[in-house]
């Protein structure tokens, strides 16, 4: 196997970072087109149904896509084979994340739900996204295992055919047949939903079919704190958006998401550093736990130093730049750039400060930091919103990234002390929050 080191993290952030300009800068770059065939109030509908997404995708996985890579760096297994592993886990998401969606299909159907103040239908997008979810779910451990594998290339390819799909099949169906809300909502399904049976010729080849249940109680107790923690985090980044929902009008949700997807350039920028970084911990911690930890400190001067430089180009010259890019209805969104560009910032130490709460199995922690992190960010929308409006979501969510990513530091230094470049971070911290304050 590879060597850990910073030129292997790069090399894998490298091949990520790609795949995820490519494909979700489709939704970057698309963003003129859906600001014209998309009203605030509507954009901010389709963000509502995002967080649905996603919400079901991290629900129905059950933590398996972490469990997963965890496993394949399992000195002493239990089970017969990590095919067996493989194939277990995600028979148990078909069976159960059926029954599940089924039964949240029947109940919202017959009780008639509505969502947010302005009374958006649950038939037909919600039992559709819902669906969309599951296959998402074992989509996203198509690509784990790959990730664990450390083969980028594969792992990057399926990130751009999901998100490339999903983009290409809404442009098509918004300016032909559905140009509103429902195009959108319908292209994001059909992609996630196509994606997921694509990517599954290339994962069965993985799979043993032979049940093991010591392979499902590994998932589970490894797993069930990761499910409860991405389902937290998701509420954490996101449910600023359900919570501006339900306070002001459609049209601030809108506003709100436009200039979240226009933060996307750092966003790819850390998502791809973590997808690159925790196998490769993984891997070099069963070798040596010392050189480990010398080299996450190398590793963490460059990357404060290239994510604190493009936090500070997206807040200078970012809003000026993306105003040519939306028209003038969505001007409060470009107002809003550098707050999203600081969230980002923020929350992203938690990729570097996380990898050995995974490894070492401290994973019980995981639900007591997201558990903090959105109670935190829940109160301060609700005490926020209402005097600052959108300002007032951004600024919550920004100290309750900067608190998660402060537990995860505390937790991780508790097992695995780490010499940090604690006054580069501090001072890069400093310099972003006067920017943001100041602009």
């Amino acid at each position: 196997m590879p060597q850990f080191s910073f030129s292997r993290v790069l090399k894998g952030t490298t091949y990520y970072g790609l795949s995820e300009i490519a494909a979700k800068s489709s939704n970057f770059l698309l963003i003129p087109l859906f600001t014209r065939l998309l009203t605030p109030a509507e954009y901010g509908i389709v963000g509502y149904f995002q967080v649905i997404l996603v919400l079901t995708a991290s629900g129905l996985g059950f933590g398996t896509s972490g469990a997963q890579v965890r496993a394949y760096y399992e000195v002493k297994p239990l089970w017969p084979s990590f095919g067996s592993f493989t194939f277990t886990v995600n028979l148990a998401i078909v069976v159960i994340g059926s029954f599940i969606v089924t039964t949240i299909i029947v109940w919202g159907g017959v009780s008639g739900w509505v969502l947010g103040r302005e009374g958006v239908p649950f038939w037909p997008m919600v039992p559709i996204i819902l669906v969309a979810g599951l296959f998402q779910a074992i989509g996203n451990n198509a690509i784990s295992l790959f990730k664990a594998l450390q083969k980028h290339a594969i792992a990057a390819s399926l990130q751009f055919i999901r998100f490339g799909g999903m983009a290409a099949i809404s442009v098509l169906l918004m300016l032909t047949v559905l140009p509103k809300v429902e195009g959108r909502i319908l292209g994001i399904a059909i992609g996630t939903v196509s994606f997921a049976v694509l990517s599954f010729f290339w994962y069965w080849k993985y799979f043993e079919f032979r049940l093991s249940k010591k392979a499902l109680l590994y998932a589970v107790s490894f797993g069930f704190p990761v499910v409860l923690h991405q389902i937290a985090n998701v509420l954490h980044n996101l449910i600023d958006r359900v919570i501006l929902a339900n306070l002001l009008p459609m049209e601030a949700v809108g506003h709100y998401t436009v200039a979240y997807s226009l933060a996307t350039p750092l966003t790819l920028l850390v998502i791809s550093f973590g997808q690159a970084f925790q196998p490769s911990f993984y891997q070099s911690m069963n070798q040596s736990k010392t050189a480990t930890a010398n080299t996450i400190r190398q590793i963490s001067h460059y990357w404060v130093l290239v994510v604190f430089l493009t936090t500070l180009a997206g807040v200078y010259i970012g809003p000026p730049i993306l105003a040519l890019l939306v028209p003038s209805a969505y001007n409060e969104a470009l107002s809003l750039l550098p707050l999203m560009f600081g969230s980002v910032f923020f929350g992203s130490f938690y990729y570097l400060f996380s990898p050995p709460i995974f490894y070492l199995k401290k994973t019980w922690a995981l639900p007591l930091m997201t558990s903090v992190s959105v109670v935190l960010n829940v109160t301060l929308n609700y005490l926020l919103i209402p005097i600052w409006g959108t300002v007032g979501a951004a600024w919550s969510t920004i100290v309750s990234h900067a608190v998660f990513s402060l537990l995860a530091f505390v937790i991780t230094r508790k097992f695995f002390p780490v010499k940090w470049p604690i006054w580069i971070m501090l001072l890069s911290a400093s310099v972003v929050t006067i920017s943001i304050i100041t602009i």
